[in-house]
């Protein structure tokens, strides 16, 4: 649950993840991945309030 919880905030956050291609190389897919992870908890720890954690979609996946 707490990857998919994960994937879920990512794909929020930053959408691009929600469109990758099958065609795309698996080292670009996990290095995008690693990056948006970095970017998300640099937010996390600048208080970032442009992001609302609350939403009807993620609630449904948990």
């Amino acid at each position: 649950m707490a990857v998919e919880r994960t994937f879920g905030y990512l794909k929020e956050r930053f959408r691009r993840i929600k469109f990758f291609s099958e065609y795309r190389e698996m080292p670009f897919i996990a290095n995008t991945i690693v990056a948006a992870c970095i970017l998300h908890n640099l937010c996390l720890n600048c208080n970032d309030d442009n992001f609302d954690y609350y939403n009807e979609e993620l609630n449904d996946i948990i």
